[in-house]
């Protein structure tokens, strides 16, 4: 649906074009960009010339050490705080009652700001990770995440994910299409529980986002 499959002749590109795409990525920081950045940014070798994904990350590398640094991470992080947790005054799920499924929340949209904080810390950092809970390690073995944040983090993207996956499995399983939209009726008194500290954990990382990326561009 997004247009980001290996058929596109657009994406079949040389190096040099892909070099230029992420130059685009970094400097220009548009919208578009901004999406690009989240499809392409975790990119590894599955397959062919090796040599090309570390000559790629090593001008990523260099670009985020530009003079456009600072604005490419302060729309990057303005991007993820624009996810706000349904939590009511005293912490409770509190759901919008229009939209799309108003009876539901989108795991994917949950999913998405813990993503994006494993993410901005490790292109900050220049790591080679590209999967969520390694990143979420390094950051913890390299001393800039404590222990117990590292734990809540993946904690976090573990359960948000297992709740994702045993959604859509059920979906599958009746025959029908699978989506993001979770009702809350299908969760148990536990993991509702667990979906609340989810969310609160949520806010507390979008905050340290806030105050690490987010004032100024």
């Amino acid at each position: 649906k997004g247009e980001v499959m290996a058929c596109n002749q657009k994406w079949c590109q040389p190096l040099s074009q892909w070099r230029q795409y992420f130059t685009e990525c970094v400097t220009a920081a548009k919208p578009q960009d901004l999406l690009d950045v989240n499809v392409f940014f975790d990119f590894r070798c599955a397959h062919g010339e090796a040599g090309h994904v570390r000559q790629l990350r090593e001008h990523l590398h260099h670009l985020l050490e530009g003079e456009s640094r600072n604005a490419f991470f302060f729309h990057l992080a303005q991007s993820t705080l624009q996810f706000r947790a349904p939590r009511g005054f005293f912490g409770n799920i509190q759901l919008e009652s229009s939209g799309e499924r108003p009876a539901a929340f989108n795991v994917k949209a949950a999913i998405i700001p813990l993503v994006n904080f494993a993410r901005m810390y490790a292109l900050q950092n220049h790591f080679t990770e590209t999967n969520t809970i390694e990143r979420l390690r390094r950051l913890r073995d390299q001393g800039l995440l404590l222990p117990s944040s590292h734990d809540e983090l993946a904690q976090a993207y573990t359960a948000l994910m297992q709740m994702r996956l045993t959604h859509q499995a059920a979906q599958i399983g009746r025959g029908t299409e699978p989506d993001n939209f979770i009702d809350l009726q299908e969760l148990t008194q536990l993991e509702r529980s667990v979906l609340k500290k989810v969310f609160a954990d949520i806010t507390v990382f979008q905050a340290r986002l806030q105050m690490d990326f987010a004032r100024t561009a």
